[in-house]
């Protein structure tokens, strides 16, 4: 469906047919019997008349757009306003053109004038969802609460009609590639319309992406189309950025770093949270607070905060308090752990902590959730270390005595590097009780991780989705590096695609290409830019400690590498002797498994930390030994 305005850009969205056409097959009939319009022999349509109403509902968008920019808050009048100027278009068509009639089986129209005008009618819908989805995010709920019940079931009615066009359209058999509808519209307007069709409670699936590209077969599609679904299958909140949680308040500038900007104990049935499958017993609760970006300027970010039934010893004592860092998961704003079901790392991390009697506090990082100008910051370990120290301020200032002061952090990989910056910060700028932190599988440094990935690879699959994730990270925050410059064609042209998932989805895109069919050019990783991103926003280097670290690396780990891990391990302990740190090494282990099995040295490595039992003032490498058969 071809909506365009003069400078909007579109973008080929995907609509995923299968799993809701049967419920949505139902719509057709019930829109065409509760119909009370007369269908009239429309002999006079004609193909330019369709157009004509195209052009028109074309420039109400148009104008949707211009009001929404410039009012950023639309007033109630406004709303309904607007509201009344798009439906003097739909009350002047007549009875043979309205929606009611086109549902009628004797609409006397050919198929493809029926397909033309309930184009027409989905481009109306969309300005009146687009314009109501405005409304819903700028007013609060208690605003919400007192609109008009008819109104409400008026634009409800409206999503109703769109889910029911969009069953004509499958069962039509208008145009699919592999199952798939292709729909042009305007990006932004495509982003509002599947918004409102969530908020209002319609049963759409949808799935966002530009068309494949024709580098991609039918495998390809296949394996991206179930790893996309998956990961959607996952979400909590199917669009972030309309999810009022994550969204920033008019004064958002009032706040400063360590605030909590909003709160929300997710409900709770039979111990079990809604829309979330955390462990029995626990209880979710997220949070979106203040952080701050490199120049101390505060930044929203979001969290998860969540809690045993009782502590580690079945007392009324505060419950010991864990700080969990996860590893990457996405680059976009819908990876925020907070938004997955199993909060992302599952019982890898905050599951396994919480079931030990912990208070488990999880930042999302600054990016993923929240909304920051500069997007997600990947692998940026020195800020992700200030999200973790302004979040932990956050809890203590809404749990108070129900924690400890005292806390270990917790990491894997992202997470682990992650875990690792929070103890050097805490060395020059501490939040206070800090006891030790726990560093898994650590991606120190991106720079060197990245080319020995290459090599390692050959000429076979590099099976790297990292680097494209770091490329792109960095591309937003230094003008000069420019990922189009990089990045091979086939790369460039599954981007858009990969932006709608997270980690899984990007795997399978980018997992089975070679470095030349990764990258045109590799010179990125040597550029000075690039140097600087590492040494500022990573905080690569060499620094002394604050607290005791255990390091877990299996030798089999084939995105962080063990000799890097060892490296940078013994670099701290030549340049700092004083530190207190114990390496693991768990022999054909590889990046997950060596944490997970690591949990038999590391859960009981943070009770000692909580009850004080002494560690010798020394580096202490350990290789695991494994038992030998029974």
């Amino acid at each position: 469906m071809v909506a365009r305005q003069n400078g909007t850009a579109s973008s080929t969205v995907w609509l995923l047919s299968n799993g809701n056409c049967q419920a949505l097959g139902h719509l057709q009939q019930d829109i065409a019997e509760t119909s009370t319009v007369v269908s009239e022999t429309p002999n006079y349509v004609t193909a330019s008349m369709i157009r004509s109403q195209m052009w028109k509902v074309s420039f109400m968008s148009a104008e949707v757009y211009k009001r929404i920019r410039s009012i950023p808050s639309l007033s109630w009048n406004e709303f309904e306003r607007v509201s009344s100027e798009l439906d003097t278009w739909r009350q002047e068509l007549s009875g043979g053109l309205q929606l009611q009639a086109l549902a009628s089986h004797n609409n006397g129209l050919p198929p493809e004038q029926r397909r033309g005008l309930l184009q027409v009618h989905m481009v109306y819908l969309e300005n009146r969802m687009l314009l109501f989805q405005h409304f819903l995010q700028r007013h609060t709920e208690s605003k919400l609460l007192q609109m008009n019940a008819n109104t409400r079931q008026i634009y409800a009615a409206f999503a109703h009609q769109l889910a029911w066009i969009i069953s004509i359209i499958y069962l039509d058999k208008w145009p699919f590639v592999r199952n798939w509808l292709v729909i042009e519209m305007p990006s932004k307007s495509w982003s509002a319309l599947v918004a409102s069709l969530i908020t209002l409670g319609v049963s759409v699936t949808v799935t966002a992406a530009n068309s494949f590209p024709d580098n991609c077969n039918a495998s390809c599609q296949a394996s991206i189309e179930q790893a996309l679904a998956q990961e959607q299958a996952g979400w909590v909140s199917a669009n972030v950025s309309s999810d009022s949680f994550y969204g920033n308040p008019a004064n958002i500038s009032d706040y400063a770093a360590g605030d909590i900007v909003r709160w929300e104990d997710v409900p709770s049935q039979q111990y079990t949270t809604v829309g979330y499958d955390t462990p029995p017993a626990t209880t979710l609760s997220r949070f979106l607070y203040m952080s701050e970006d490199i120049d101390g300027n505060p930044i929203p970010a979001s969290a998860f905060l969540l809690l045993p039934f009782t502590n580690q010893d079945g007392s009324g004592k505060p419950l010991r308090t864990v700080v969990w860092t996860h590893g990457t998961a996405g680059i976009t704003r819908q990876c925020a752990p907070s938004n997955n079901k199993g909060l992302y790392y599952e019982w890898e991390g905050p599951f396994a902590l919480v079931q030990q009697g912990y208070a488990v506090i999880a930042p999302d990082y600054a990016g993923q959730g929240s909304d920051i100008p500069m997007g997600f910051m990947y692998e940026s370990g020195a800020l992700h270390a200030l999200d973790v120290s302004f979040a932990l301020q956050a809890v203590r200032s809404r749990l108070q005595d129900r924690i400890t002061h005292e806390w270990v952090v917790v990491g894997h990989s992202e997470g682990g590097m992650t875990a690792w910056r929070v103890n050097e910060r805490e060395k020059r700028n501490a939040t206070g009780g800090f006891l030790g932190a726990v560093s898994g599988a650590p991606a120190l440094r991106p720079l060197s991780l990245i080319p020995q990935s290459w090599r390692l690879a050959g000429d076979g699959p590099v099976h790297d989705v990292v680097s494209i994730f770091v490329l792109q990270s960095i591309s937003r925050l230094f003008p000069s590096i420019k990922v189009e410059n990089y990045v091979s064609d086939i790369v460039a042209s599954r981007i858009p695609i990969a932006q709608q998932g997270c980690l899984g989805t990007g795997s399978t895109i980018y997992g089975n290409l070679t470095l030349p069919q990764l990258y045109k050019n590799i010179s990125w990783i040597n550029h000075p830019d690039v140097i600087e991103w590492q040494q500022s926003y990573n905080g690569a280097g060499t620094h002394e400690l604050a607290a005791p670290m255990l390091v877990l690396q299996g030798t089999a780990d084939e995105l962080v590498y063990a000799n890097l891990t060892e490296w940078d391990y013994d670099q701290t302990c030549s340049t700092f002797p004083s530190s207190v740190m114990q390496l693991y090494i768990y022999p054909d282990l590889n990046h997950d498994f060596a944490f997970i099995a690591g949990q038999a040295q590391y859960l009981p490595w943070i009770r000692d930390r909580f009850e004080n039992v002494s560690l010798s003032a020394a580096c202490n490498k350990t290789t695991v030994t494994v038992p030998g058969p029974v």
